[in-house]
């Protein structure tokens, strides 16, 4: 780690993680009436998404959020009173009078913690990283519990076509002071230019979507703030254990990928990149925290590892880390 720039290093650690999915799954074939496809594994080669777990009537994103606030405070032993702020990254809340980080703090008995919602759609989960650092490092707080929650399934009922591609679900992690300097680098690439690409007025139930575009800028921007994280953190993708990007489109991952020479000769991602869209759709902030949470169950994430993350989404927001495991 001697590379990394000292103002990098943080006195900070993801000390927990864990996450929580709605049991009830929707696969491709309930979807198929509602798009141009004649087969369904025409849906599966396009999104590269099989299945999305989806809210019933009486899910609420709070309570995907609790459950996976509890797994993380669990893994590091640490308990409700001892959290210092609650941050909840969601662009669909379940209500809008407050934020859902109030109803996880009340939830979980985390009675001591400030709270606040975070809304940077996909990137809403890297987001709540930077600030958690932050505070940490100034020294207010000691335990941070930094949430992506979305249950979109509720907002893309009219919009079927677009449901597809959607998935509800939370993952969180714990971020904790730490006795040793880790690397904590992050880099955004926010363009309000491009908000028009995806968009769903206030007062109308209409979804805008201009996939093509949003394609080509996710790709470039996911690359651009990638390569500049890296370059501020003076490593190399090398040095890189694990990729993990916002789960959005497989097709966006092997592309971003493929850029740093991280598929092999047939198109094909190389184990350094994680990918889990297959059984949960684009669950947006949730994206993040909840491959992370799966790959250090399967042993794929080793303490001390360094890992980059990456993410784009609506406003156009976009942005990455690398930071130690």
């Amino acid at each position: 780690m001697a590379t990394i720039p000292e103002a990098f290093l943080k006195p900070a650690e993801i000390s927990g993680w864990g996450m929580h999915v709605p049991s009830r799954v929707r696969t491709n074939k309930e979807f198929l009436p509602f798009t141009p496809y004649k087969r369904v594994a025409d849906i599966f080669r396009r999104s590269g998404i099989r299945e999305r777990r989806v809210v019933d009537s009486e899910e609420w994103c709070a309570d995907l959020a609790t459950e996976a606030a509890s797994q993380a405070l669990e893994r590091a032993g640490v308990s409700p009173q001892a959290v210092g702020h609650i941050i909840c990254a969601v662009t669909f809340p379940d209500n809008l009078a407050y934020p859902t980080a109030s109803i996880v703090q009340k939830n979980l008995g985390a009675k001591r913690a400030a709270v606040f919602d975070l809304k940077a759609a996909c990137t809403g989960f890297l987001k709540g990283l930077e600030v958690a650092t932050c505070l940490i490092d100034s020294g207010s707080y000691d335990n941070i519990l930094v949430i992506g929650v979305e249950t979109p399934s509720r907002f893309y009922s009219e919009a079927p076509h677009l449901a597809m591609l959607f998935g509800d679900g939370a993952g969180a992690v714990l971020v904790s002071r730490s006795e040793r300097r880790r690397p904590w680098v992050f880099s955004m690439g926010d363009d309000g230019d491009l908000s028009e690409l995806m968009t769903m007025p206030f007062f109308e139930r209409r979804v805008g979507f201009q996939g093509p575009r949003v394609f080509k800028e996710a790709v470039q921007t996911m690359v651009k703030c990638t390569a500049e994280a890296l370059a501020k953190a003076r490593v190399s993708l090398k040095d890189i254990k694990l990729f993990v990007p916002h789960q959005a489109n497989s097709r966006i991952i092997q592309a971003v990928a493929a850029h740093f020479n991280l598929t092999d000769q047939l198109g094909r991602l190389k184990r350094r990149v994680f990918m889990n869209i297959e059984k949960y759709g684009n669950t947006s902030a949730a994206s993040i925290p909840i491959a992370l949470t799966e790959a250090a169950e399967c042993g794929r994430l080793q303490k001390g590892s360094l890992i980059a993350l990456t993410a784009f989404g609506a406003g156009m927001t976009s942005g990455a880390a690398v930071l130690e495991w």
